[in-house]
């Protein structure tokens, strides 16, 4: 996998299944930050309580977001590309960053669309 990368803080990369505030969940044992660029590669994603992302967070691969029940607010970019996939489980997911930006692949079951700019779809979204 090739990632580019342009003046990220930091960038984190997952190494097992997990929540996204545990350190075992990523490469160094630091959790991502505000302005830091994360990736979740291929691994599981379930959340034991409500999350605030500062950060942007691509889930790449086969990965997967179980949202649990529970609320994750993305203040940077969620990104879920090619078979990455969102288990909503009646949670809820929100879009709370300014300017433009482009959601991928994935099923909600409760989402909310906030901040300025356009939000687009790249391909159809299921709500139920």
């Amino acid at each position: 996998m090739k990632i580019s990368i342009a003046e990220a803080s930091t960038v984190f990369i997952t190494v097992a299944d997990g929540d996204l505030n545990e350190t075992v969940s990523w490469l160094d044992g630091s959790i991502p930050g505000l302005g830091d660029l994360a990736f979740v590669d291929n691994h599981n994603i379930t959340l034991t309580a409500d999350r605030t992302v500062d950060y942007d967070i691509s889930f790449l691969g086969t990965s997967t977001l179980d949202l649990n029940g529970h609320t994750l607010t993305g203040n940077g970019d969620l990104n879920f590309e090619n078979t990455a996939s969102i288990i909503a489980n009646r949670g809820k997911l929100i879009f709370t960053k300014d300017g433009d930006q482009t959601i991928g692949q994935a099923d909600f079951y409760d989402v909310t669309f906030a901040g300025t700019g356009t939000k687009t779809a790249n391909v159809p979204l299921t709500v139920s």
